[in-house]
């Protein structure tokens, strides 16, 4: 059987991003799969069932996959989707069906100059399309794409979780309370904009123990 090759931003130590690899792999099952990665080691411990990793378009044109699943995560950026584009389009042009799926679509103001006549013929021919939200399908509309996509509603969270390693690490007969918060200046701001709510939240929770979720080592 020919690959399916998988395109997102793998390897970067994103736990999310490896899960919406997980996802995809469900969602388009083979056994040759291989996916994009900047750290295959790091792609190849997190994902089970993953055959191999590439790094480069001329590499996953090497493999000539018959099916090329793009997204799953924020990847609908202009820089992905500029890197990417010419070698969709040369896949697509080698028989290979064309796939975007659970796509997070998101660019600054005027930042949609990728959007030439190779994206636009990529899009028109794809076999399938889904975006994670709302606020992709509107940038998707308005930005005249071609096709109008579905709403995947990030389907990720629906992997059953792997309760082993919790297990083994976690302290037994006590409440817990997961936190993960993101160290942007954009959280900060909304943590401090909403101190008040947040206090009000976490104020019935005061006697669980705080778990830090890290879900990002981000490279």
């Amino acid at each position: 059987m020919r690959p399916t090759a998988f395109l997102g931003a793998y390897g970067y130590g994103n736990l999310g991003d490896e899960l919406c690899l997980m996802e995809a792999m469900h969602a388009f099952p083979t056994d040759q799969a291989h996916a994009l990665s900047v750290d295959p080691d790091w792609t190849m411990r997190c994902v089970p069932g993953l055959v191999g990793c590439f790094r480069s378009g001329e590499a996953m044109l090497a493999l000539q996959p018959h099916r090329v699943v793009f997204g799953g995560g924020m990847f609908g950026v202009p820089s992905a989707f500029r890197a990417w584009m010419p070698f969709l389009a040369e896949a697509a042009s080698r028989g290979a069906e064309i796939h975007m799926h659970n796509l997070g679509v998101g660019w600054p103001p005027g930042q949609q100059h990728w959007l030439d006549d190779t994206a636009r013929a990529v899009f028109a021919r794809v076999a399938s399309f889904t975006v994670r939200d709302y606020a992709g399908f509107e940038r998707v509309a308005r930005g005249g794409f071609g096709p109008v996509p579905r709403i995947s509603f990030f389907p990720e969270t629906g992997i059953p979780a792997a309760f082993d390693l919790a297990d083994a690490l976690l302290p037994r007969g006590i409440p817990l309370l997961g936190v993960s918060i993101i160290p942007s200046a954009e959280m900060r701001a909304g943590l401090a904009h909403d101190a008040a709510r947040v206090h009000a939240l976490v104020a019935g929770f005061r006697a669980h123990t705080v778990v830090p979720i890290v879900s990002t080592v981000h490279a």
